[in-house]
């Protein structure tokens, strides 16, 4: 599995994070509904940024199309969750998108991780 480059860690950004529920819940005709749990696993979307140089940006694009295969594969990187940084493993959910400011660029993304909180 990947490991996170010598780059800058992500902010949050936005509402942080989203909490992405591992139940199926079942409505019965009659009486309370019926919830499972569907897997062990569980999941978090964290919305991010980072503010890359022209060589950082590289660095980063390199990492995610030849090292994540386009950002399909998973990789660990060191996130403060709260209780200090630790590591998580994470990929990128839609891509990411990105803009020129000033000499930096901008980049946010969406990434989902196994148990953040």
């Amino acid at each position: 599995m990947a490991t996170w480059p010598a780059l800058p860690a992500p902010l949050l950004t936005g509402n942080g994070g989203t909490n992405k529920p591992n139940l199926r819940r079942t409505e019965m005709e009659s009486g309370p509904a019926r919830v499972a749990r569907v897997a062990a696993a569980h999941l978090t979307d964290l919305n991010v940024s980072w503010l890359f140089s022209p060589a950082q940006m590289t660095t980063f694009m390199t990492f995610f199309e030849d090292d994540l295969f386009s950002g399909a594969d998973w990789f660990d990187i060191a996130l403060d969750s709260g209780g200090g940084a630790r590591l998580h493993r994470c990929r990128f959910r839609e891509g990411y998108r990105f803009a020129r400011q000033g000499l930096n660029y901008s980049l946010t993304a969406v990434l989902e991780t196994e148990a953040v909180w």
